[in-house]
């Protein structure tokens, strides 16, 4: 955690600032809502995988149809 948290300590006090922590706690929303989206989306490949294969593929420029 002392690692992952230094990445947040801007000014290098070895300590997180309010300002800081906010910046850490906007990261964490932002990961959280990323993660969430991503498993969403992989339960909906998962029930219907062609979908998913024949979108990609009509939308790849290299795809010969």
């Amino acid at each position: 955690c002392v690692e992952f948290t230094s990445i947040f300590d801007e000014d290098g006090s070895g300590q997180i600032s309010r300002s800081e922590f906010l910046t850490f706690c906007k990261f964490l929303a932002v990961m959280s809502v990323t993660f969430v989206e991503e498993q969403r989306l992989d339960a909906r490949r998962a029930r219907r995988p062609a979908l998913f294969v024949r979108a990609r593929r009509a939308c790849d420029p290299r795809s010969t149809r």
